[in-house]
């Protein structure tokens, strides 16, 4: 549980280089596939403060990498968790000025 805590916190790092995060969500990603998704998914953090951060990764990743997919991997993962944990998307929204509202980042 520490260990996949740590792991998060350094591939969610902005101070970390992009190639020290993208190994953190490999190491992670090997850690799933050795235990599984549904333990791993427990762990992971699942508030509602955690699905900006996570929007924010996942729309900086280039799809056409296919070095990085491990991190996507992980990022979904823990995008659907976070999409299960009920709360109200307006909360989220703040500021109407935005580009796009996270409901459509998601979407």
């Amino acid at each position: 549980e520490s260990m996949v805590s740590k792991l998060i916190e350094r591939g969610c790092s902005s101070t970390l280089s992009t190639q020290a995060c993208h190994q953190a969500f490999k190491f992670l990603a090997h850690v799933t596939k050795v235990r599984g998704h549904k333990y791993i998914v427990r762990l992971l953090p699942h508030e509602a403060s955690d699905l900006e951060p996570v929007l924010t990764l996942l729309s900086k990743q280039d799809p056409a990498d296919y070095s990085t997919w491990e991190t996507r991997y992980m990022l979904l993962i823990w995008l659907s968790m976070l999409c299960m944990t009920p709360l109200d998307m307006t909360r989220l929204d703040g500021s109407l000025a935005a580009e796009h509202t996270v409901t459509e980042r998601i979407l």
